[in-house]
């Protein structure tokens, strides 16, 4: 399906590359920021909260 819907987009490789790793890398950056409260022992309902905040405000001001 995707070897067939890429011509069709009209998008170059290069942006499709270059938005995969930015979405990737992201995701990774959030995913990390809310498994470290947890490993740290914070516990899961307070853990998660804070690592969501602060992995959205790390995105919110790096953009």
């Amino acid at each position: 399906m995707v070897a067939i819907m890429f011509p069709l987009s009209g998008l170059s490789g290069d942006y499709l590359i270059r938005e995969m790793i930015q979405r990737i890398s992201r995701n990774l950056f959030l995913i990390m920021s809310l498994l470290i409260p947890i490993v740290a022992g914070m516990g899961l309902n307070f853990g998660i909260v804070l690592g969501a905040m602060g992995g959205q405000l790390a995105l919110n001001s790096y953009n």
